[in-house]
């Protein structure tokens, strides 16, 4: 079965560039997570490895990060995963 979570999680803290990529989105029919900070990349990351729907459940599949963010930029976050 296939997970009907959305399967992309953006990070930037301009709300103008999260509004921009949900809607260049929505255009291709895909939704995405947004998140204003690195940390809450990281916290969504760990809720998603605990996360139960309803099919089998998958993490996300794309992650777009801002490069430069206040407290962890996209290159500390992508370490941090990595």
């Amino acid at each position: 079965m296939y997970c009907e979570c959305k399967q992309i999680l953006q990070a930037d803290d301009e709300a103008f560039n999260i509004m921009a990529i949900e809607n260049l989105l929505e255009c291709f029919k895909m939704e995405c997570d947004s998140v204003y900070n690195g940390q809450g990349v990281l916290d969504f990351l760990n809720q998603d490895a605990i996360k139960k729907c309803q099919n089998e459940h998958q993490i996300y599949k794309l992650i777009i990060l801002d490069n430069q963010m206040p407290d962890l930029s996209g290159i500390e976050v992508a370490i941090k995963i990595r």
